[in-house]
């Protein structure tokens, strides 16, 4: 039971692990929308729920929150998020 336990939390590691590198590299790339980072993430990884991609995105621009190196901003006009400079 602790194999099964410990190799499912090592699985489960690795997912978020994907996910996270995913959001970022989408956040570095510059052209997508919450929306459409969302979409892809669920899209490529169907046992990652929407609002947890969401709530990475929120807390990428709060400096307190963020899981990355960089602070994310989203433009007030076209929705799109980037890495601040």
């Amino acid at each position: 039971m602790t194999t099964e336990k410990t190799t499912a939390t090592a699985e489960t590691k690795k997912v978020v692990k994907g996910v996270r590198g995913a959001i970022g590299a989408m956040i570095a790339e510059g052209k997508f929308t919450k929306s459409q980072i969302i979409d892809i993430i669920c899209k490529d990884w169907q046992d990652v729920k929407a609002i947890t991609v969401s709530t990475y995105l929120s807390d990428s621009k709060n400096p307190k929150y963020s899981k990355f190196d960089k602070i994310a901003i989203e433009d007030p006009r076209t929705k799109v998020f980037s890495f601040e400079k």
